[in-house]
């Protein structure tokens, strides 16, 4: 008997995020897990808790955002594609496109202080 309700904790997480957001479709979820999924496999430069952590916000960006991202994406593009497609493409590539946003940021911060005038160094 206990061996049987041990089986079915892997049910609680899916359980909260359909509690915490009552409009999620199965479908939804397992796209914004691919794309979790891809990002943590070629998010190769960051360490292995930094990339953990990226990987989560990765699967809610994609949770939270697949409708406004999908109605974008079929404002763009040719072909109209569903929720779950839109999820999946908003998990893979948000936090990548959050981070290259920080990055060009934090240069042009760098590049409009005085003191890194005329430095043409972008390494950071």
């Amino acid at each position: 008997m206990d061996e049987k309700v041990q089986s079915f904790e892997y049910l609680k997480v899916p359980a909260i995020l359909i509690f915490i957001f009552p409009n999620l479709s199965a479908d939804i979820v397992i796209s914004a897990l691919a794309g979790s999924t891809v990002f943590f496999m070629t998010a190769d430069e960051y360490s292995g808790l930094q990339k953990l952590i990226l990987t989560f916000v990765s699967f809610f960006i994609g949770l939270i955002a697949s409708e406004e991202a999908t109605q974008y994406i079929n404002i763009i593009a040719p072909i109209q594609i569903s929720y779950s497609v839109g999820a999946l493409i908003t998990s893979a590539f948000a936090v990548n496109v959050m981070l290259l946003i920080r990055h060009k940021l934090k240069r042009y911060k760098r590049n409009q202080d005085p003191k890194h005038f005329g430095n043409s160094n972008d390494d950071e």
